[in-house]
């Protein structure tokens, strides 16, 4: 999250004044995303909810918690729709910094997204390395 740059628009009248280039760090504040600890999401997995992984398909091969739907996070804003809207999704990355974007996102598109707090890093559960990714059918 920390090497992506956006450009910051704002209205004035009628016409976009550009001002200069923000990193994303910058805009996302860690409290504009619920970020939750393992224990926490261990329970909202057994009541219903599942994983979304954001990493790149190369790292979900390595390691991987099971049962998680792999989504690069790159490609995510392609995918979203394809993902169940009425499902609580609990995204996570290696370290927790991609996931907080694309909760982020999730949550601005509609969806309920929460970030798994320290990534798979600090995942202390079950862990499966070279899982296949479960897939998303496109509907």
């Amino acid at each position: 999250m920390e090497n992506c740059e956006y450009v910051v628009q704002n209205l004035v009248g009628n016409h976009y004044q550009t001002s200069d280039t923000v990193k994303l760090a910058q805009i996302i504040h860690p409290s504009d995303v619920a970020e939750l600890e393992s224990s926490a999401v261990r329970m909202l997995l057994g009541a219903g909810s599942r994983l979304l992984d954001v990493r790149y398909e190369e790292e979900h091969e390595d390691i991987c918690i099971p049962g998680s739907v792999l989504i690069p996070l790159h490609d995510l804003h392609l995918q979203i729709e394809n993902l169940d809207s009425s499902t609580h999704w609990i995204v996570y990355c290696r370290s927790g910094k991609r996931s907080v974007e694309a909760a982020l996102l999730l949550n601005q598109s509609g969806y309920q997204a929460v970030s798994l707090k320290g990534g798979i890093n600090d995942w202390p559960y079950e862990t499966a390395p070279g899982m296949q990714p479960i897939s998303i059918a496109v509907q």
